[in-house]
This record gives structure tokens, sequence and C-alpha cells, in this order.
């Protein structure tokens, strides 16, 4: 499904803020998400299941990434 790592690379090529670890949990999230919405709940109101999982992983990429930011970035002055 493309939809679940479309938000992560796109987003990974302009955002000054990403990690891994968020580009990660945004994938899983959006798996999660792809997977309830397409067999769970049988997409409702007609919205295509790609559609709820960009949005679910634009939402949690923008909330992981700078969760995790500071501490990848505490991780990496150690490591230096």
């Amino acid at each position: 499904q493309v939809a679940v790592f479309f938000i992560p690379i796109v987003a990974g090529f302009f955002y000054k803020r990403k990690t891994a670890n968020g580009g990660f949990i945004a994938v899983l999230c959006g798996i999660v998400a792809y997977a309830i919405w397409e067999f769970a709940l049988k997409a409702p109101y007609g919205i295509p299941s790609n559609v709820f999982t960009w949005v679910i992983s634009f939402v949690v990429y923008f909330t992981a990434c700078p969760m995790t930011y500071k501490a990848q970035k505490e991780k990496d002055k150690l490591g230096a």
C-alpha cells in the first residue's frame, strides 16, 4: 500500500526536524489505520482507505518527529 509510505517519504525530503523513529512510527500507524479502515470498518462514508491513511500518517508523522527529534539530537551529541 503506497499510501502508508507516501507521507513519511515526501515529508522527509522537506521537514527539518525529521527522524527515522518518527517515520517508522508513522508507517506502523498507517498500516494499522489502513487495516482497520479497509477491513474492519469497510470504508465508511465512502472515504477511500488511502485518503484516510494519508491523514493518519500526516498527523502521526508531524507529531512523532518533534517528539523524537530532541532525543535523537541528544543521542547524536553523546555519540560524537
